[in-house]
């Protein structure tokens, strides 16, 4: 187990352009990173995803980390934005399943996203008509 100091050194490293600091880095946070964002996410078995997409994101924008001692936080930041965006991302995939199921059951149409379009359209058109009708200047 690294000490602060050790991290803070790897860190500037890595900033620097040295990936095998950032390599040990990686081997250094990875379970506990995973940990945590296993802790976050509505399914364990995407941890594995986002705790390799935190690290890929962390060594892509390494060079906007302000400081080098403040790392493990950053680092942890990352993790905890990409797990909110999965889990945001799933219930809302989550919802349109539900949703279309529920129209399923009802036998009502299910509308895709060109659909909608469409109709917005048209609704857009019979507006317009019922408000000629009701207003000729319009």
């Amino acid at each position: 187990m690294m000490n602060k100091n050790e991290i803070t050194k790897l860190a500037e490293k890595a900033r620097q352009g040295n990936k095998t600091a950032f390599e040990k880095l990686y081997k250094e946070f990875y379970p506990k990173l995973y940990y945590f964002v296993k802790q976050n996410v509505s399914a364990p078995d995407a941890a594995e995803d986002i705790t390799a997409e935190t690290f890929c994101s962390a060594m892509e924008h390494i060079n906007e980390l302000h400081s080098s001692e403040s790392f493990v936080g950053w680092l942890y930041c990352i993790a905890y934005h990409k797990c909110m965006d999965y889990n945001k991302k799933t219930a809302l995939d989550r919802k349109c399943l539900d949703d279309a199921a529920e129209f399923a059951a009802l036998g009502e149409p299910l509308f895709l996203p060109d659909d909608y379009a469409v109709n917005e359209q048209a609704q857009r058109q019979r507006q317009s008509a019922q408000l000629r009708s009701v207003f000729p200047w319009h």
